[in-house]
Order: structure tokens, then C-alpha cells, then sequence
């Protein structure tokens, strides 16, 4: 591991927007607002895609959520913009930096 890595935890991507991909052709874009214990997600903001398989090919349903409890179990993937990723870690390095 290089010298200067740093190492990103669960409760440092609270207040970004994550897209989570779930079973059934299912994914959701909303703000990360908390984790249990479980690792469940608690979003907010949240707009949902279905893609539904039609026989002239895909049809995308979206709609908007609001607040959403994203069970642990049914996550298959988590992403995150990297320009967000990069400005977390930059930010989490200035300020391990500063701790003397």
C-alpha cells in the first residue's frame, strides 16, 4: 500500500450521490443520509429506473422516491461519480494532514 493512501469508510460518502443498482432490472441515484448497523442504506432525493423487456426491446420507467430505506440484501453494485471520489479522498488527506 503507498505511503500516502488513503483509506475511505462507509460514513465518508454520507451527503454524496450514489447509484445503486438492485435485483430485477431496478436502480436508484439518491443522496446518502445514513447506515445501520447492517449496512442497510438510508437515501434521500431518491429517482428509481425500472427497465422493463418489451418485444421491440427495452422500455425505462423512472420515478421519483423521496426518502428510501435500500436493504442490504438487495444490493447487487454501489457507484459513485470518480470526480467524487477523488475530491473525498483529496479532502480526507488534507485532513488527516492536519492532525498533528
Amino acid at each position: 500500500m503507498m505511503e500516502n493512501a488513503v483509506c475511505l469508510k462507509l460514513n465518508d460518502f454520507i451527503g454524496c450521490t450514489l447509484y445503486v443498482s438492485l435485483e430485477k432490472e431496478r436502480s436508484l441515484q439518491g443522496t446518502l443520509v445514513a447506515i445501520d448497523a447492517q449496512c442497510n442504506l438510508l437515501l434521500d432525493h431518491v429517482y428509481e429506473r425500472t427497465i422493463i423487456p418489451t418485444t421491440t426491446g427495452n422500455k425505462k420507467n423512472d420515478r421519483s422516491l423521496g426518502l428510501v430505506s435500500v436493504p442490504k440484501s438487495s444490493i447487487k453494485s454501489i457507484e459513485l461519480k470518480k470526480a467524487r471520489l477523488n475530491e473525498l479522498t483529496r479532502l480526507k488527506q488534507e485532513l488527516l494532514n492536519d492532525i498533528v
